[in-house]
């Protein structure tokens, strides 16, 4: 069996050749052998020389430190990865709130932007109310000799054109108006108009419609007192319900639930309102009747007026015309 060879992998000898001679330098002597042999030595701990016969020896060289710089970076690469990970998470959910940040912030620009423009029409419009609160300053002074007749079919048929009237107008007459389209509109059909008198005629539309004199009297106080709050300067006169007769012959059978005993003890309600909210009553139903019911000089069907009806019912808002110059 073949001796193995022990030496070591820096050992390797050979014939060294010294010169003895001298170099001299700036008087200083140097030993040339000495500085030769000093190189070599340095040389060969710098290397690591593998011959044939020491190949062998690479089984059983210690590799664990580089096995554990292996394992060390695989699991630096799967935290790295995890970071990574979880990382893209706190970018998607970031950015989804960036997201709705800046879709709430959009959002809310257009809403401002849209009440900035829709207040300042609005505003823009003389006199105006919405959904019965007054978004204007109440008017302190009005138009002389502009009166507003609203009213049912009574105040609609009323052509005031046929009196030469020599005053400014307005019929907003309805055949079929109710307190409750009043109330929800006054706007339109009584604050636009800024009236310095106005004439209300309304309550028998209700009544027919079977609601009772109650409910009829309280609406008509929630009007009353809305005009008064938003135009404090117009007079108001509340006019009672015509009366009706149902002996004519043509009698408007649209009518025939509705009686003269009803229409009074409604015009005595309207009345009290009136006198309790310092407001105008204006009795035409005495005017207008005969033994409590509609004289028939001034109707042709029971119910509505015709011209005689007209004129004398234009001789009362004449008078109080007259007494308001």
């Amino acid at each position: 069996m073949a001796k193995k060879n022990n030496k070591p992998y820096n050992n390797f000898k050979k014939d060294r050749t010294i010169n003895n001679k001298k170099y001299n330098n700036s008087n200083k002597n140097f030993n040339t052998k000495s500085i030769k042999k000093i190189d070599n030595d340095l040389d060969s701990t710098t290397r690591i020389r593998v011959d044939s016969l020491r190949l062998d020896d690479s089984e059983t060289l210690d590799t664990s430190f580089l096995e554990g710089r292996v394992k060390n970076n695989k699991v630096i690469k799967k935290k790295k990865e995890k970071l990574l990970t979880s990382k893209k998470d706190y970018f998607k959910i970031f950015r989804f709130f960036k997201n709705i940040f800046y879709l709430g912030g959009t959002f809310t620009l257009l809403i401002l932007a849209f009440l900035i423009v829709k207040n300042k029409v609005l505003f823009n419009i003389s006199p105006i109310e919405k959904d019965n609160v007054v978004l204007e300053k109440k008017v302190e002074k009005v138009i002389d000799d502009n009166y507003l007749f609203i009213g049912e079919g009574h105040t609609k048929n009323f052509d005031f054109d046929n009196f030469q009237l020599d005053y400014h107008y307005i019929n907003m007459g309805d055949d079929k108006l109710l307190l409750e389209e009043l109330l929800s509109d006054l706007r339109k059909k009584v604050y636009d108009f800024n009236p310095s008198i106005i004439f209300i005629q309304v309550g028998m539309n209700d009544i027919i419609d079977g609601r009772s004199i109650e409910d009829v009297v309280k609406d008509l106080e929630t009007i009353l007192l809305k005009i008064k709050e938003n135009r404090p300067y117009a007079k108001i006169y509340v006019e009672s319900i015509y009366p009706i007769n149902k002996e004519i012959d043509d009698f408007d059978d649209d009518y025939k639930e509705i009686n003269n005993y009803s229409i009074v003890n409604y015009n005595k309600q309207i009345e009290k309102l009136c006198e309790s909210l310092n407001i105008n009553y204006l009795d035409v139903f005495s005017q207008l009747s005969v033994n409590n019911q509609l004289n028939e000089e001034y109707t042709d069907d029971g119910v509505f007026l015709n011209d005689n009806g007209y004129k004398r019912l234009y001789k009362i808002i004449r008078k109080i015309v007259d007494d308001e110059k």
